[in-house]
């Protein structure tokens, strides 16, 4: 389903630009405080804006929900057409180790739209609940790909894909949802490595 969003700048560019901005911020305020207890006022102090200003990009408060949103659903898209390329190129072994890099280096990234989205999406109107139910389960869908292939090749030994692929998913995940604990005693780098040895472990690839 299209959702249209008033604006009334004629630049494209500088619109999107600005929503980015939009959705990031509001992100930030929406994962302390939630979306219901969240004013416009908050969301423009957070975005660096006039609520003057953030009204010239958006019309209601619920087009802020449907950017974040929409930027959750993007960045989702676009790890799982960089890992099929990653196991359509290289071993198995390596897409695997490079996939846990990317998605915990973007989850980094996105992390306030990330938690976000997994959390707040019960407010979302019933279709866009299901695009976020869908696009998470495309992201199992991809890693369970490269998963089963590994088993082909004999690089893995999982008894059961989808079960591992999730637990990959929840894995990287946890670097957003414990991220005031984690933060207090890894680096990204160290997470990464630790992630990663865990989750050769799973697969049956012990790295060392």
């Amino acid at each position: 389903m299209d959702y249209q969003i008033r604006t009334y700048s004629d630049d494209d560019k500088l619109v999107a630009t600005r929503r980015e901005q939009i959705a990031h911020g509001a992100a930030r305020v929406f994962v302390r405080k939630g979306f219901q207890n969240t004013n416009v006022n908050e969301i423009a102090e957070a975005c660096s804006m006039s609520k003057g200003n953030l009204y010239h990009y958006i019309g209601s408060k619920e087009d802020i929900l449907f950017l974040v949103v929409e930027y959750g659903l993007a960045w989702v898209d676009e790890v799982c057409e960089k890992i099929i390329k990653l196991y359509a190129n290289e071993s198995f072994k390596n897409a695997l180790e490079t996939t846990i890099d990317m998605m915990c280096r973007s989850m980094d990234e996105k992390q306030d739209i990330t938690l976000f989205c997994l959390r707040e999406v019960r407010y979302l109107d019933q279709p866009y609940r299901h695009k976020v139910y869908d696009m998470e389960e495309k992201l199992i869908k991809v890693i369970e790909g490269l998963l089963a292939r590994g088993n082909e090749t004999d690089e893995f030994a999982i008894d059961d894909v989808s079960m591992v692929a999730n637990d990959i998913v929840v894995d990287i995940q946890m670097w957003a949802f414990r991220r005031r604990f984690l933060n207090k005693r890894y680096t990204l780098d160290k997470y990464i490595k630790s992630r990663t040895r865990l989750i050769f472990k799973l697969v049956g690839a012990e790295k060392r």
